[in-house]
């Protein structure tokens, strides 16, 4: 169904109140006039690339129903509940032999003069353009923003032959390929807005509400950013040392590394990779998860199943 319904319900009425209408909820009416169809197009779409293809998508799918700027109101408005969304979903416990799996990646996003980090907005203002069309070679812009996303996942291990990823001279086993490993029990988050240890404490936060005790094997992800590596290392070392027994394999990339040898003393785990110190030996370590304030401000989230 396309174009303006107009739908007609009695309305609860004050004095000094905004008006109450009990059918919006028995309905499912949209606060806006755009209906809850459309907004999860404009999310499904504006996820694949940016807005203008997104709302060149809607078009030839819907007409011309929707602007430009309601396609990223609609985005924003989906978005605004991932927090309270992932507050009430609780994942379903896993065996020991499940793999517990960290992601955490980097992504530039160009912004707004005024929206720049101190450090680079004084890099954009001090910044003279050599050619007035393009970049000269080694020019920076300096108007981008990084955001740090991470995901938390579970998987089973699947082991793979060296013939299973790379073809033999005399060519493939007629037999099938194993089945790669499949993510279950997503959690994203990202931010553009806190700084990336905040995203990596989070992200550090969700495993450990997974596997309290560090029973399974952790595999932390990540692209090979040395500042990401760092702050990984740093948060590691801290949730092992919070682990008394501990019998978790600390992996770095997809290589899985030796278990390690339980202990009865807090001691930072090594296995995998070398862990480095916190940044200042003599901070505090930092606080559990219940302790910490929440994180607020601009942040977004996706989910799967």
């Amino acid at each position: 169904m396309f174009g303006t319904v107009t739908v007609e319900r009695c309305a609860w009425r004050h004095k000094g109140l905004s008006s109450v209408h009990p059918a919006d909820a028995a309905l499912s009416l949209p606060a806006g006039r755009h209906s809850h169809g459309l907004g999860r197009l404009a999310v499904t779409e504006a996820v694949r690339g940016p807005y203008d293809q997104a709302k060149a998508a809607i078009d030839r799918r819907c007409g011309k129903v929707l602007g430009k700027r309601q396609a990223e109101r609609l985005v924003t408005e989906a978005a605004r509940d991932i927090d309270a969304y992932y507050r009430q979903r609780m994942p379903l416990p896993a065996t020991v032999g499940t793999l517990l799996v960290l992601q955490v990646e980097g992504k530039n996003i160009v912004m707004c003069p005024e929206a720049l980090r101190p450090a680079t907005l004084k890099a954009h203002r001090a910044a003279r353009r050599a050619l007035r069309t393009r970049l000269a070679p080694g020019e920076k812009p300096h108007h981008k923003r990084m955001a740090t996303l991470a995901c938390v996942f579970d998987a089973d291990p699947a082991p793979r032959r060296p013939h299973d990823i790379i073809a033999p001279p005399a060519g493939r086993s007629p037999a099938p390929a194993p089945r790669p490993p499949a993510a279950a029990a997503k959690w994203l988050t990202g931010s553009v807005v806190h700084p990336p240890e905040d995203t990596i404490a989070a992200a550090f936060d969700q495993a450990e509400a997974r596997d309290p005790g560090h029973l399974r094997t952790w595999v932390v992800l990540v692209d090979g950013a040395r500042h990401q590596l760092d702050l990984i290392r740093a948060e590691a070392a801290g949730a092992m040392s919070r682990c008394t027994s501990c019998s978790t394999s600390c992996t770095s990339a997809n290589t899985p590394g030796p278990p390690c040898t339980p202990s009865t003393r807090p001691a930072p785990c090594t296995a995998g990779y070398p862990i480095r110190a916190r940044a200042s030996p003599t901070a505090p370590p930092r606080p559990p998860a219940a302790q910490r304030p929440p994180r607020t401000g601009a942040a977004c989230g996706w989910s799967s199943s």
